[in-house]
């Protein structure tokens, strides 16, 4: 069954494969979390690994893309002049698996590389202390752009992350 699922992670690594308690191949995950600043970031980076390809979204646009297979690696590719809104921003991680392993991740920081600063990370996007909601068929509100809106996961220690998981057919 396809479910949204809570998720919380010890760094900003997500191993789909062990979440699903299984390897799969030629998958999709998305993972969502929204980001609440109490101040607008300019010029922050975006910092994002992935095995294999992956797209990042922020705010309904989006940001990133790798379209290469590949291994994991921290902080392996990274965004220059990202901008987080004061308020709450959407954070969407889409991850295909070609292969193997099947994993993400993102952060942002500083131009220096320090994490940002007065971010909260948060499941509600209304309530920033509500608590985690049940498993759901439904995606959470990612705004308009295709209809293929997806994820984002950790950003510090203690984010929490939603994973909604989709099984593929083989690419053509």
């Amino acid at each position: 069954e396809v479910v949204w699922r809570v998720l919380q992670i010890d760094d900003y690594l997500i191993d789909f494969n062990r979440l699903l308690g299984e390897t799969l191949q030629w998958s999709v995950a998305y993972a969502v979390c929204y980001i609440h600043s109490d101040a607008a970031h300019s010029g922050a980076l975006l910092k994002v690994g992935s095995d294999d390809q992956a797209q990042v979204y922020l705010n309904g646009k989006l940001v990133y893309q790798s379209v290469n297979p590949r291994s994991h690696l921290a902080d392996q590719d990274v965004v220059t002049g990202a901008v987080l809104k004061a308020g709450i921003n959407v954070v969407v991680l889409k991850v295909v698996n070609e292969g193997n392993k099947w994993q993400g991740s993102v952060r942002f920081t500083d131009a220096a590389g320090r994490p940002l600063k007065r971010i909260r990370v948060t499941l509600d996007p209304e309530r920033q202390d509500a608590p985690r909601p049940p498993p759901t068929k439904q995606p959470p509100s990612l705004g308009s752009n295709d209809g293929v809106e997806s994820a984002a996961g950790s950003l510090s220690p203690d984010c929490l992350g939603r994973i909604f998981t989709i099984l593929c057919n083989p690419f053509p």
